[in-house]
């Protein structure tokens, strides 16, 4: 109540809590009752606005809540406990950190650059706190970094991809292992003369009928339809994560860098004296180049023995060639099949 020289008197009042609040000012003499409502509505959007704001725990910056993030969540929370790496609530704290848009950006893509893979990978692939040098063991949402900037964005989930391929070969490789050890366990318990031709057929199988990268081995597809195979340039480049090797598609020779492949390929015994080639061509001079390697390989290897060995044993549908041993030992026939 009170008129409104005493409701001036108050508000300039030297002591803060002898002043009327907001609120009481709002109903007092000084407001009609419209304005009342109007500036009670401007006081709760300015409490709302208040409410909202966090500070940046990097750059000290007062920002509304929806233009950053809180590292809320553990590992544990953002994957529902599916299997994740565990990252551990020890230093959890009970203040979370604020992060603005900005500065958590520039967070995440320094998390995510290629020196840093692995302890993004031992966090899961999620990015750690500001604070986590500080003892924080909290994460920022997969929501929240998909909210960034594009560029921050992409580079998170770059780096996730890495990983994920990392993941996935390593699985291959350790069924690779377990396959290779139940195998040296069989051929442990063969003769010499079946292991010795089995190795035979092994070796020609894969060092003298598959297509494979000369440096790591990988197998690459006797097609040039540039999806599965390649496009038709002879010069080719491994694709095998970890290797990139350069070689011949003619005489799988490594050359080094491309430039030299592309000198080699041109200069090369089996090619066509150009980068490219047909199909045709290129199945005609893998012909040639497996039975050189074949009729080679058998010689060196005291032909009548092995060969014997081998005519015993079928080398099944690679790459859709079949050897055929003469047994005069005089002649190594290499056909497609239909």
């Amino acid at each position: 109540g009170g008129g409104r020289a005493d409701v001036l008197v108050l508000s300039l009042a030297e002591d803060p809590s002898a002043r009327p609040s907001p609120f009481e000012l709002c109903a007092s003499a000084l407001f009609s009752a419209a304005d009342a409502l109007i500036a009670a509505e401007e006081v709760a959007r300015e409490v709302v606005t208040i409410a909202r704001l966090r500070w940046c725990a990097v750059c000290f910056e007062h920002m509304d809540m929806g233009e950053g993030a809180t590292c809320s969540l553990t590992v544990q929370d953002e994957t529902r406990g599916e299997g994740a790496h565990d990252v551990s609530s020890a230093g959890l704290g009970a203040e979370a950190h604020f992060a603005c848009c900005s500065c958590l950006a520039a967070h995440v893509s320094a998390s995510c650059e290629p020196e840093c893979l692995g302890a993004f990978g031992q966090n899961g692939g999620y990015v750690r706190c500001v604070h986590a040098g500080e003892g924080c063991a909290r994460i920022y949402s997969i929501v929240a970094v998909a909210n960034l900037p594009c560029a921050a964005c992409l580079t998170f989930w770059q780096a996730r991809s890495v990983l994920d391929e990392e993941r996935i070969t390593k699985q291959l490789e350790d069924g690779i292992e377990l396959r290779i050890g139940a195998r040296a366990k069989q051929i442990a318990a063969l003769g010499e003369a079946e292991r010795r031709a089995r190795a035979t057929r092994s070796h020609i199988i894969e060092r003298i009928l598959t297509l494979a990268c000369p440096a790591c081995g990988a197998a690459f597809p006797e097609t040039l339809d540039g999806e599965l195979g390649f496009t038709g340039c002879c010069a080719l480049k491994c694709l095998r994560p970890g290797c990139g090797a350069n070689f011949c598609a003619f005489c799988l020779a490594d050359c080094g860098d491309s430039a030299s492949a592309h000198a080699h390929v041109v200069e090369c015994a089996l090619g066509n004296s150009e980068l490219y080639a047909t199909p045709v061509e290129f199945k005609r001079v893998q012909q040639l180049r497996r039975s050189r390697m074949l009729i080679d390989f058998l010689e060196s290897q005291f032909v009548g023995d092995v060969a014997r060995e081998l005519l015993g044993l079928e080398f099944g549908p690679v790459d859709r060639f079949k050897v055929t041993v003469w047994q005069n030992m005089n002649d190594v026939e290499v056909e497609e099949e239909g």
